[in-house]
């Protein structure tokens, strides 16, 4: 019987002192930054076959998209690519209905592209967000050959998901194909 004492007051001293512990304000969560995913998209499905030439993919995300951002960075761009293209540039625009705005930051990128995943290109000069914004965020690709470059998902579009310019203008995927997806193209904002 003393020994179930012992061991009881033992068990009653270990978890209270869990306990406090636990119940401490842990400065974890203040040294992390908090992120957040800036999407339209689903899941990488596919991605459609282009012509070889230059081609700019962008997603549009208006005031709403933007709500309880104010004031964060867009520190990083997310793609998904299938195929390499030859070059590939990704930009942050400010602005613009149908056409992307002011141009606030952009990145060659230079060197071997990772093909078949998404992978987080940070920006050299992040941007801080306004929820009273509409922000762009386009890959511009250079393709030497038909290939499927910038993946989608299964859809269906949403609004701003799925511009495309090719050629001479800015039209949504949709209007150019009637193919129903959105760009696998996301903001990592910290």
């Amino acid at each position: 019987m003393k020994d179930f004492r012992i061991f009881s007051a033992a068990l009653l001293v270990l978890v209270a002192a869990f306990g406090f512990t636990a119940c401490e304000d842990d400065d974890f969560e203040d040294e992390q930054p908090r992120v957040a995913i800036l999407n339209l998209d689903g899941p990488n499905v596919t991605g459609p076959i282009v012509a070889a030439g230059t081609h700019r993919f962008g997603v549009q995300f208006y005031e709403e998209d933007l709500e309880g951002l104010d004031g964060r960075e867009l520190t990083a761009i997310r793609v998904f690519v299938g195929l390499s293209p030859v070059s590939m540039r990704l930009s942050v625009h400010a602005g613009g209905d149908v056409v992307p705005g002011q141009e606030l930051s952009a990145l060659n990128i230079l060197g071997d592209i990772t093909e078949r995943s998404f992978v987080d290109y940070e920006l050299v000069t992040p941007v801080t967000i306004s929820d009273d914004d509409v922000l762009w965020l386009v890959a511009e690709v250079e393709l030497d050959r038909e290939q499927q470059v910038i993946g989608c998902d299964a859809g269906p579009a949403v609004e701003g998901g799925d511009w495309l310019w090719s050629g001479d203008r800015w039209l949504t995927y949709r209007e150019r194909t009637s193919e129903s997806i959105n760009w696998n193209i996301r903001g990592v904002v910290e």
